[in-house]
């Protein structure tokens, strides 16, 4: 039975190991993986090794590897920028259903639904949207939000008064009087 070696690349760096295509008399194709050292007790290599070496050189079989290398990066790269490109999909829809709810579409705040429409990940998102909504709910019941974030000051707090700044005082010399003395001479 005769065949063919197609697409032999090694499989590890120590190039012990190579995978390659057999393509056999009746055209159908079997994928092989090829042990450098065979079973024999003998330790003798796998005659498998030298033939696939007699068909395919060891430059064809490592620029074979280095094709193949670069398809699985490449074929990684294309991965990564589907989910990060449906992760943002994801993100502007769920934008656009929290700007859905009443309560939102509704609100005068265009600073939150402004952090709502920059936010990069869901959580911000969810965050400021629940604020937001959290907010409006407080507004009719005379919650003013304003004043929630400065405290006011009660009869039995003491009110502190503000720090004077210090200001640095101009060091005077001896040299410096007499040079400045203005009285008569």
């Amino acid at each position: 039975m005769a065949r063919k070696v197609r697409n032999a690349s090694y499989m590890n760096n120590a190039k012990t190991i190579i995978e390659c295509e057999f393509i056999l008399d009746d055209g159908s194709v079997q994928r092989a993986v090829i042990n450098k050292e065979g079973t024999a007790e003998d330790g003798a290599d796998n005659p498998d090794w030298a033939w696939v070496h007699e068909e395919s050189t060891t430059a064809t079989i490592e620029e074979n590897t280095k094709k193949k290398i670069i398809a699985l990066r490449q074929k990684e790269a294309d991965v990564i920028a589907n989910n990060e490109r449906r992760a943002g999909e994801e993100l502007f829809n769920f934008k656009l259903k929290v700007f859905e709810m009443e309560e939102i579409r509704a609100s005068k705040n265009t600073k939150m639904k402004a952090k709502i429409r920059r936010g990069d990940d869901m959580l911000k998102v969810n965050v400021y949207a629940a604020a937001l909504v959290a907010m409006e709910m407080m507004e009719p019941a005379g919650i003013v939000v304003a004043d929630m974030a400065t405290p006011q000051a009660d009869e039995t707090t003491p009110v502190k008064k503000p720090r004077k700044k210090a200001t640095a005082k101009k060091k005077t010399r001896i040299v410096d009087t007499i040079k400045d003395d203005k009285r008569e001479k």
